[in-house]
């Protein structure tokens, strides 16, 4: 699991959005950092982007949507149609 995600932030990815038990990602995360197989640096960057999205899109301040089901709908429509470009490519 460790090798997983070494590579995952070797990536440049910064978002996950399929949550796990700590033991499937946040444990080794820390143990990569422990022994400096990664950057505490490279978690502080990538933490930092997702927290300066949210920010510029005001969810510290409006967490919450007005309709949350036209929001579900779009995210659901944005998924299907990333998973249909990986398909494709």
């Amino acid at each position: 699991m460790m090798k997983l995600c070494a590579k995952y932030w070797k990536q440049d990815v910064n978002v996950r959005t399929h949550f796990t038990p700590a033991k499937d990602f946040i444990i080794p995360v820390c143990r990569l950092i422990e022994e400096k197989k990664l950057a505490m640096a490279t978690l502080n960057k990538r933490t930092g982007e997702v927290l300066s999205v949210k920010f510029y899109m005001g969810l510290f301040d409006s967490p919450y949507v007005p309709n949350p089901k036209e929001a579900d709908e779009i995210a659901s429509d944005s998924i299907r149609t990333k998973k249909t470009c990986l398909t494709v490519s």
